[in-house]
């Protein structure tokens, strides 16, 4: 293989572990140092001395090391460092119900199969009538089909095809490498299909792209659906909650400082400045003053991604007659066959079309 290429259909592991592997260096942490802002205002430092990663139980230190016990895959998140075990079938399955807390790699074909994991799938055979679940990521080799298959995965999935499949990623996107059709596509992110959809519906609240879209001698119904409105809204009332949660800390944190203050050192403050307790409270309050400072940041960009926020739907090649594109609340019918690629967005008065280049 060319070193300086990537496949995009050839999914290999590339951070698998074995026991006694190492796989990292600890480093003691250490506190930032305060900056100046444009305004030549003081920035306290963002991370404060004691701030680390955590390790689960199939990790240990040594010698300033950081070694597996266990092998596996990788896994870092949340500030926690652990490995998943791999749980790996070499052989065809078929009527198996699999549940599996780690990772889970099957390298031959899948059949009417049942297949829960805990973090990410990979199917190397053809996956047929079969129930996948993951709270990782999902990825198809060969590609999955059947009337009864259904895939439902945490983050994001891959397959090369998919025909008759229900098909949900909870908080990723689902990209297909060749075609899909009579299928169901529902995704929180984005939606890309390198070739082909149609006699099906795809569902996205980012962003749709498909090469070609519709068929207008089949006689069945080819949707995509585009609707930002519910991740938007669920964002905002996630930060306004947070929002008001920590002024609500920084208020009860200053009564009780400045109850503090008053009860030990009211006759001499100056004092205050070298009391272990009240540079603790000082601390704090800086703590969560960053943590205000940093809502308030993420609501200013939500609000100004909703202002700039261009929703689109492209069709790169052709669009056919009947094809349904849905942006929100606006509907726009296809009339007739059109060979040119669109891009699809929401105007004040319906749905915009304009020719893509």
């Amino acid at each position: 293989k060319n070193k300086n290429k990537v496949s995009f259909v050839d999914f290999s592991i590339q951070n698998q572990v074995l026991a006694g592997d190492q796989i990292g260096r600890y480093v003691e942490a250490f506190g930032g140092e305060a900056g100046i802002s444009v305004t030549g205002h003081a920035v306290p430092p963002f991370c404060e001395a004691g701030d680390t990663v955590h390790f689960r139980d199939d990790i240990v230190l040594r010698d300033g090391g950081i070694f597996s016990e266990i092998t596996g895959m990788m896994d870092f998140n949340h500030n926690v460092i652990r490995v998943v075990p791999i749980k790996t079938i070499n052989r065809p399955l078929n009527s198996k119900t699999i549940n599996v807390d780690g990772i889970i790699i099957v390298y031959s074909s899948v059949l009417n199969c049942k297949i829960t994991a805990t973090n990410d799938v990979y199917l190397h055979g053809l996956v047929s009538d079969s129930d996948i679940s993951s709270m990782g990521f999902v990825y198809f080799m060969t590609g999955i089909l059947g009337s009864t298959s259904k895939v439902q995965s945490t983050y994001d999935i891959f397959s090369p095809f998919v025909h008759d499949v229900a098909m949900t990623s909870l908080k990723g996107n689902i990209y297909i490498a060749y075609e899909c059709l009579h299928s169901t596509i529902r995704a929180q992110g984005s939606v890309i299909i390198e070739n082909s959809f149609s006699d099906g519906s795809i569902f996205s609240e980012t962003g749709i792209r498909v090469l070609i879209a519709g068929n207008s001698r089949s006689g069945n119904k080819t949707i995509l659906q585009l609707s930002t409105e519910h991740k938007e809204k669920d964002e905002r009332i996630t930060l306004d909650e947070e929002l008001k949660e920590a002024e609500a800390e920084l208020r009860a944190h200053f009564a009780e400082k400045k109850r503090y203050e008053i009860r030990n050192f009211a006759h001499n403050k100056q004092r205050l400045k070298t009391d272990p307790i009240y540079v603790r409270y000082l601390k704090n309050e800086r703590a969560i003053t960053l943590r205000l400072q940093k809502i308030h940041s993420q609501i200013t960009s939500i609000r100004s991604f909703i202002a700039d926020r261009v929703s689109q739907i492209l069709v790169t090649e052709a669009v056919h007659a009947g094809t349904i594109i849905k942006i929100n609340n606006k509907e726009l019918t296809i009339p007739h066959n059109e060979t040119y690629a669109s891009r699809f967005t929401e105007g004040s008065f319906g749905i915009s079309r304009n020719e893509y280049v």
